[in-house]
């Protein structure tokens, strides 16, 4: 009888195995390291497909008992791609996850020979659908992608670089930004970040990233060349960019410890006005709490004397947090007018004045609950 349940419970974890498992006639996976099997994807001349999951999705245990090893399938994948199955939360899985911006699975992942991502499919899979997307991808296989030109000298190309990090803002995963400024340092040293075409993509950059920490440690530097308005104002952009408040990385903000951590990473890195920083952060953790009076009562203080920057940047990102509030929306037209009565420059007007028609329109930014990468849900 023993024998029987042990018999039993190798079938069933033979069929809801690790990542990746299959059978003969099924997806051939890959074994060996990411490294490897790019290069044995560049030697063949063969785009890669992998398959992303975390030990808790259901569904991609589903996919890999009952989709991979079907053998239209596994015929078509072997054929076309080089396969790897890679755990998003181990190893080296862990890495890719946040390079690619992989948050929900299962995920699937289609890399031209060599490495360069050309598509990001999000979602269980049945057979049918699966052969539509290899399908689908395989024909990008001579596609030459932004990240490619990015590498071949289009990062010395203004008007290049303003369509590369528009693409990368509104189309590509979170971190993506991150990993373009590193290749720009890297390409010509990070003293590049003062020209003016780099400049204007810095507000993208996210707060550990070493563009961000570079910026702020240069942050007098930089002001001597653009203003002092425009650099703080960027600084506080980087740090209260809606897109990395919601990420899973070093800097989110979703709980009150890592509130505490976001303002001693701030103070450690020397972030200029300080406690009006750590104010900013206070008032967003009171608003994400729906204690919308204590948020006001905190910001008032420091509201009553403050500059462009800090009128229009509070503005800003309170109309995101407000959103739906009628009343609380009131007070954030305040800052907006006062920033517009600041505005010394034609940019700053238009900022201003951007905002103010912003916050009169009830239906934008409707509040959001920050959905943190890496959950299954």
């Amino acid at each position: 009888m023993k024998i029987k349940k042990l018999i039993m419970v190798i079938l069933v974890f033979s069929a809801l195995g690790g990542y990746g498992q299959q059978v003969s006639k099924g997806i051939k996976f890959f074994k060996g390291s990411w490294a490897e099997a790019l290069a044995k994807s560049k030697a063949e001349n063969k785009m890669i497909f992998m398959d992303c999951s975390i030990r808790s999705c259901i569904p991609c245990r589903e996919m890999e008992a009952n989709v991979f090893p079907q053998e239209k399938v596994g015929g078509f994948y072997n054929e076309n791609y080089i396969n790897v199955a890679m755990g998003m939360d181990e190893g080296e899985g862990k890495e890719l996850s946040s390079y690619y911006g992989v948050g929900s699975f299962p995920a699937m992942l289609y890399f031209k020979p060599g490495g360069f991502l050309v598509a990001h499919e999000q979602g269980k899979r049945d057979a049918e659908e699966l052969l539509a997307d290899g399908n689908k991808n395989l024909q990008l296989k001579d596609t030459i992608t932004l990240e490619e030109r990015f590498e071949k000298g289009g990062y010395q190309d203004p008007i290049f670089l303003q369509r590369y990090f528009k693409e990368v803002m509104e189309n590509e995963p979170l971190g993506a930004e991150q990993h373009a400024f590193d290749k720009i340092i890297k390409f010509k040293g990070a003293d590049v970040l003062l020209e003016k075409k780099y400049w204007e993509a810095l507000g993208i950059a996210s707060p550990g990233s070493a563009a961000a920490l570079y910026f702020v440690k240069n942050h007098l530097k930089f002001a001597k060349i653009y203003g002092e308005n425009a650099v703080n104002a960027k600084i506080m952009a980087i740090y209260f960019n809606n897109r990395f408040l919601i990420w899973y990385g070093d800097d989110h903000l979703n709980n009150k410890p890592s509130y505490e951590n976001f303002k001693k990473r701030m103070e450690e890195r020397g972030v200029p006005d300080l406690s009006f920083m750590k104010m900013a952060v206070d008032f967003h953790q009171r608003c994400r709490d729906f204690k919308y009076d204590e948020a006001f009562a905190i910001a008032d203080p420091f509201m009553k004397s403050a500059k462009w920057w800090q009128y229009y940047r509070m503005a800003l990102h309170a109309d995101w947090l407000t959103a739906g509030r009628p009343l609380e929306r009131k007070k954030v037209m305040v800052w907006a007018n006062k920033a517009l009565q600041l505005a010394k420059t034609a940019q700053e007007r238009k900022e201003s004045q951007e905002l103010i028609d912003d916050l009169r329109n009830p239906f934008t930014n409707l509040i959001l609950t920050p959905v943190v990468y890496g959950s299954n849900i």
